[in-house]
């Protein structure tokens, strides 16, 4: 189990180091990374089984996630033809008072 986790940082480490002389200096940033990744058979990060939430930290800004960066890439797209003007909404609702007058209240 250790093994593993070393190895994994290891890893971590390789890919935003690239002099191996400046591991030390990075150990920290590898770290967190390597606690916040998701472990599949848990379906949780390290963090989120120890402290039941993920830790926040300075490398959100540098290092940004897929789900971020798609959400980001969503809302620079133009919205104005996928967003319903009030007619056009009315007129996709269903009638909701058709199913009420056939009922006995």
């Amino acid at each position: 189990m250790v093994e593993k986790a070393i190895d994994v940082l290891q890893r971590v480490l390789k890919k935003i180091t690239r002099e191996p002389k400046q591991w030390p200096g990075n150990v920290d940033k590898a770290t967190f990374e390597v606690n916040k990744r998701e472990i599949p058979h848990l379906m949780h990060s390290p963090s989120q089984t120890l402290f039941g939430f993920n830790t926040v930290g300075s490398l959100e800004v540098n290092f940004q996630t897929k789900k971020r960066k798609s959400l980001l890439s969503a809302l620079r797209i133009d919205v104005s033809s996928v967003i319903l003007e009030d007619e056009e909404h009315s007129d996709n609702e269903p009638n909701k008072d058709a199913g009420r007058s056939s009922r006995a209240v």
